[in-house]
């Protein structure tokens, strides 16, 4: 009959059958080929073929389901998986470059898995060969390694959390920390102090000899259709003595150790109480040389709440004029005074009548007499009768024996009110001035 070619074990791995497949007469290739479908069969049904392709439909062959797969294209790099008998669909598993997403067309790494991974059993194998079943501290995660911001381990026995007291501390042209709260009404920093302590200290940069140290708290109201308040401040209620102070404010030290400006308002400025102080003028540009000196003006004081209000008037032929004053002169004053100075001629001037009806009348004895008139009231409103402001007033118990400005009557600075009622503030900024 002749040689019989045939297939080897070399092309079809497993026990060396000799299948005469190509040659020969029919009854051989018939018999070859019987075998060979049995032979497929087993091998099928053992699990002996992986991802031969040409064995696999040979093996649908032999089971008798072959089927022609008819879905045609495909999305460029996800991996196909059958979505019935006979078509493919996109699975879940997309690969570019090498690299491998789970549930991404984007995967970042070898593999990249968006959502959660569980390991039913086993574990997780790491590159130094440990295995990690559990988070647990007892059999996997023993501690998260951290700088000195936080504290704890990140275990369930030593959560992570924020270190105390907080040092944050940089070294480029940028914030140690910042706070952002998008909800509306919602506060960006909160902050509460322990019993009789405070609750921020904010301290600027310290500058050079060339350079103006550095701002300790720089505050902006936000835009909307009303500007927010930059600083709104209220004072702590007291329980036996009175309430505390919405904002105090000293000045900086000045090369002589003295201290001059504690506040500088840019713009108006409204009083709604009473406005208590050592001194007071006004200071403007000098009008005759504005460019290289100012001009102050010191205030007009008087232990009444007095309004000054003056002008000039010339009598008649009968030496007679009337004064009108404004409809809410009576309204607003009580215990009138006057002063009547003639110009120009010696006359004699007198009031022929008093304020009434918001008017008074001055006499001349002369006609035609120019006269410069004052008049002044004491504040009789409502909010000036509530709020008289004392002329005399003595010292409580903790102000005893210490005085406004204690340099002044030769007294130390411990002598000074601010001492008395502020020991601690005191001593820090005594402190600060020795630095």
């Amino acid at each position: 009959m002749g040689t019989r070619p045939v297939l080897t074990a070399t092309d079809l791995p497993g026990s060396p059958i000799l299948f005469p497949l190509e040659s020969g007469p029919p009854v051989f290739r018939l018999q070859a080929l019987l075998t060979l479908m049995i032979t497929l069969k087993e091998r099928c049904m053992n699990k002996w073929i992986g991802s031969l392709g040409v064995l696999a439909i040979l093996c649908s062959i032999a089971q008798g389901q072959q089927k022609a797969v008819t879905t045609k294209g495909g999305t460029l790099n996800f991996v196909p998986k059958f979505s019935g008998s006979t078509t493919l669909a996109n699975s879940a598993i997309f690969e570019t470059g090498g690299r491998v997403g789970i549930g991404t067309t984007s995967p970042a790494s070898k593999l990249s898995v968006n959502g959660v991974v569980t390991s039913t059993s086993g574990g997780f194998k790491f590159p130094d060969g440990s295995i990690m079943t559990t988070a647990h501290a007892t059999n996997g995660l023993t501690r998260i390694s951290h700088g000195t911001s936080l504290a704890g381990l990140g275990t369930p026995a030593s959560p992570l959390g924020i270190a105390l007291p907080l040092t944050l501390d940089l070294s480029i042209d940028a914030s140690d920390l910042t706070l952002t709260n998008s909800a509306i009404g919602g506060h960006g920093l909160s902050a509460t102090g322990g019993p009789n302590a405070t609750a921020a200290i904010f301290n600027g940069g310290p500058g050079t000899a060339t350079s103006d140290g550095g701002d300790a708290v720089d505050l902006y109201g936000g835009g909307g259709s009303s500007g927010g308040t930059a600083i709104y401040a209220i004072g702590g209620s007291g329980s036996v003595y009175s309430g505390g102070y919405g904002i105090v404010a000293y000045a900086g030290l000045e090369p002589n150790y003295s201290r001059i400006h504690a506040a500088y308002f840019g713009g108006n400025v409204t009083v709604s109480g009473s406005l208590s102080k050592a001194g007071g003028s006004f200071k403007i540009d000098h009008p005759l040389d504005p460019a290289n000196k100012y001009l102050y003006h010191s205030f007009v004081e008087s232990p009444d709440m007095k309004n000054i209000y003056d002008g000039t008037v010339t009598t008649d032929a009968k030496g007679q004029a009337e004064v009108s004053l404004p409809e809410w002169f009576e309204a607003l004053n009580r215990d009138f005074r006057y002063q009547l100075t003639v110009i120009g001629k010696f006359a004699q001037a007198i009031v022929a009548s008093e304020i009434a009806n918001n008017r008074f009348t001055i006499q001349t004895d002369k006609p035609n007499v120019k006269v410069s008139w004052q008049v002044t009231g004491i504040r009789q409103d409502a909010w000036a009768n509530a709020h008289r402001i004392p002329v005399e007033e003595e010292k409580t118990e903790v102000k005893r024996d210490h005085y406004l400005h204690p340099e002044l009557y030769n007294q130390p600075p411990e002598k000074s009110v601010d001492w008395a009622e502020r020991p601690e503030m005191m001593r820090a900024m005594a402190r600060q001035a020795k630095q």
